[in-house]
Parts: C-alpha cells; sequence; structure tokens
C-alpha cells in the first residue's frame, strides 16, 4: 500500500513538474512575441531617425536614405533681444510681465507703476 501510494505521489509529482515547464515555455515566447510588437510598433511610430553609435573601437553617425547627406547649411538662428521694462524712466531688464496688461515690468515699483488703477483702494 505504501508503495502505491509513494509511487502515486512521484507520477503526481512528473506531471505537476512537465506542466510547469510548459507554461513557462508557452509564456516565454507570448513575451518574445509581445516584445516583437512592441519594437515594430515603435519603428512605425517614430519612423525614420538618426542613429548615434559610439563603442570603444569607432564612432558611427547612420541617416536615413531620404535624408541628405551632407546635411544642408542653414543660417545661425539669432537669440531674442532683450526686453527692458516698460515703466516710464527705467531701464533694467525684464524679470516680469504685468498681469493687467501684459506689459514687461523689472519689479514690484514698476508693476505698481504700469498696472493701471481700477477702483477705489486697488493700487
Amino acid at each position: 500500500m505504501a508503495r502505491k501510494r509513494r509511487l502515486k505521489q512521484q507520477k503526481q509529482q512528473e506531471e505537476m513538474k512537465k506542466q510547469t515547464v510548459q507554461k513557462l515555455i508557452t509564456k516565454q515566447s507570448t513575451r518574445r512575441k509581445d516584445e516583437e510588437k512592441e519594437r515594430e510598433v515603435s519603428r512605425r511610430i517614430l519612423g525614420p531617425c538618426e542613429r548615434y553609435l559610439q563603442t570603444a573601437a569607432s564612432v558611427s553617425l547612420s541617416y536615413p536614405v531620404e535624408m541628405h547627406f551632407p546635411l544642408r547649411s542653414q543660417p545661425p538662428i539669432q537669440p531674442p533681444l532683450p526686453v527692458h521694462c516698460s515703466a516710464p524712466g527705467c531701464a533694467a531688464m525684464k524679470k516680469y510681465s504685468c498681469s493687467s496688461n501684459g506689459h514687461p515690468v523689472c519689479s514690484l515699483a514698476c508693476y505698481k507703476v504700469m498696472r493701471p488703477v481700477t477702483g477705489p483702494g486697488k493700487a
């Protein structure tokens, strides 16, 4: 009797091992398929892009076929001109914008000068 029980338990354990191995194999294969799908979708979304690769031996830069190389030169972009405070008699640089009219101001004092008085008791 005890021998039959042991054999039955061993068979059950082997069967469970086989099932877990099968589950793991199918899970890994579906995971790989999902990863491949994600890569393919990301390639479609990104479209053609440049690739920069730097290794210990070399550095390479790859461009898509439809991109012209060497790259066309473009004129340099000029930085925006500095904006000065719009308060009368003030030449300081802009730090803030007036909330009521949008004029550039440099300090609270200039803000109070530029802000129109809307009613009694308001400054």
